[in-house]
């Protein structure tokens, strides 16, 4: 018989791999160029806007936008890896997610 050990291991393994193949879709939400956009901001400026630019009604209120990490990283794996790493990266960061909650 197989050590108990080496069946969690090979279930954990299958269920990592099936959320990974389930979240390799192509990205169709609309806000990803939103944060793409914010990022590519906040790295022209090397910091950020003083007002906001995205927002007509808001633009003379400060700039508020409290996911601006993520926009950067997402910019950067667009830039480097283009659409294709950006789908491969979203995968991984679904996949890491599931193995850190399991």
């Amino acid at each position: 018989m197989l050590n108990q050990k080496i069946i969690n291991s090979v279930i954990l393994a299958l269920f990592i791999v099936s959320v990974f193949l389930l979240a390799f879709t192509k990205i169709a939400d609309t806000d990803t160029w939103m944060h793409m956009s914010i990022g590519k901001l906040i790295l022209e400026l090397k910091g950020f806007p003083e007002k906001d630019v995205f927002v007509y009604p808001a633009s003379d209120r400060p700039f508020l936008y409290t996911s601006w990490l993520f926009a950067v990283i997402f910019y950067l794996v667009n830039l480097v890896a283009g659409g294709t790493g950006l789908t491969i990266f979203k995968a991984v960061t679904i996949s890491a997610a599931f193995y850190i909650m399991f």
